[in-house]
């Protein structure tokens, strides 16, 4: 198939306001300032989906359902979804400062490869997208990957797992799905949102 040609920033503008009038007619009284928030943190979540089912061919994707009017439904129905999960497995507190987050780490994991670590964390994404966990993408799978991995070294050994991820291992490849899938039937949050709120009242995330 011929490749589909848009320009890039027309294609990027165009998202951003389908995103941004989704969450405004998804979401009652929201205002400005927190769309500009929201809008910030489902965009990020839209081009990773986008990016874990398409790879390298994510932009000819866009352009061609931009060039055939197929896009705004497309953005639409993702947009929907994704306020569905922001409800159900976001959890937003407020901090007045970054510190004693307490967020975990790979450095516990340091004696496996960086590129078997970063399949694992691909193999993770595409479980929880797969499983319509849509909302902080990059978060959970962040999270999970350190768990997973901690779990299975704890099983089997540092050389056995490199090995397994190398190999695209069977046994691997269903103990991520079944892990996954056992977290989406539950309900509980999965992201924790630090919130704060500069002098001039403007809401940030981080």
């Amino acid at each position: 198939m011929e490749p589909q040609t848009c320009d890039k920033g027309e294609l990027e503008g165009v998202v951003n306001q389908l995103l941004i009038d989704g969450l405004v007619n998804g979401i009652q009284n929201i205002n400005p300032n927190e769309t500009r928030v929201l809008a910030s943190f489902a965009k990020d979540d839209f081009i990773i989906y986008v990016r874990t089912l398409h790879g390298s061919k994510s932009l000819n994707y866009l352009c061609r359902l931009y060039r055939n009017g197929d896009l705004k439904r497309f953005v639409n129905e993702w947009i929907e979804l994704w306020v569905v999960k922001w409800r159900q497995r976001v959890k937003l507190m407020f901090r007045e400062s970054q510190e004693d987050q307490g967020t975990e780490s790979i450095d516990d994991l340091k004696l496996l490869g960086k590129r078997e670590i970063g399949k694992m964390g691909r193999l993770i994404r595409r479980a929880l997208v797969e499983n319509n966990e849509i909302c902080g993408i990059d978060a959970v799978s962040n999270y999970l990957t350190v768990q997973f991995l901690k779990e299975l070294v704890d099983l089997y050994g540092v050389s056995r797992v490199n090995q397994m991820i190398k190999d695209n291992d069977p046994t691997l490849l269903s103990y991520v799905v079944s892990r996954v899938n056992d977290i989406a039937k539950t309900q509980q949050p999965l992201v924790i949102l630090f919130l704060k709120i500069d002098e001039r009242r403007q809401l940030f995330m981080y």
